[in-house]
C-alpha cells in the first residue's frame, strides 16, 4: 500500500472513532444525566441490548424504561466519564456514578431517602450507523442496584 493511502485510512479510522465516543458522552451527559429521553431517540438503536448490571435489557423503550425507574430512585444521579478509548466500533467508557437515594427501591424500604451512592464502573459499546446497538457493562454496585430495581440476573427486561 502506499503511504499516503495507508495514513488516509487510518486518518479515517480515527474520525470515524472520534465521532463513536461523542455518541457514547452523549449518552451519557444526555440521557443518563439530564434524563433526556429524546436523546435516547437519537443515540441508542431500537434494537439495542446490553449485558449487566445483573440482567439483560433489550430495545430502546426498554432502555428508556430503565434510565427512568433509576432516576426515580436516584434523581441527581451524576456519571463522569474518567476515560474514553475506542477501535473501530468500540468505546469502551470508565466512569464513576454519584447520587443520594430519593425513593424506595425493590424491597430495599429501609435505605431510601438517605443513602448516598458511589459506583466506579466499565462499560463497552458497540456503535453502528451512528447509534449504540450494543453495550456489556459492569460495576463495584451494579448488581446490588439491579437486583433493587428488580433486575436478577436470569431476568431480561424487553420491550
Amino acid at each position: 500500500m502506499k503511504p499516503g493511502v495507508e495514513r488516509s485510512l487510518t486518518e479515517d479510522a480515527r474520525v470515524g472513532e472520534g465521532k463513536n465516543k461523542a455518541i457514547v458522552r452523549r449518552y451519557f451527559e444526555e440521557v443518563w444525566n439530564k434524563g433526556d429521553l429524546a436523546a435516547a431517540d437519537v443515540v441508542v438503536a431500537p434494537n439495542f441490548s446490553v449485558e449487566g448490571c445483573g440482567g439483560a435489557i433489550s430495545g430502546l423503550e426498554a432502555v428508556k424504561l430503565y434510565v427512568t425507574s433509576y432516576r426515580e430512585v436516584f434523581p441527581r444521579v451524576h456519571f463522569t466519564i474518567i476515560s474514553l478509548l475506542a477501535e473501530g466500533d468500540k468505546v469502551i467508557a470508565c466512569w464513576v456514578g454519584r447520587g443520594m437515594q430519593a425513593a424506595p427501591c425493590g424491597e430495599d424500604e429501609a435505605a431510601a431517602r438517605t443513602q448516598k451512592c458511589c459506583a466506579a464502573g466499565l462499560s463497552v459499546y458497540r456503535i453502528a450507523n451512528g447509534q449504540i446497538v450494543e453495550a456489556w457493562a459492569g460495576s463495584d454496585h451494579c448488581r446490588a442496584t439491579g437486583k433493587r430495581l428488580g433486575i436478577t440476573r436470569n431476568d431480561e427486561l424487553t420491550t
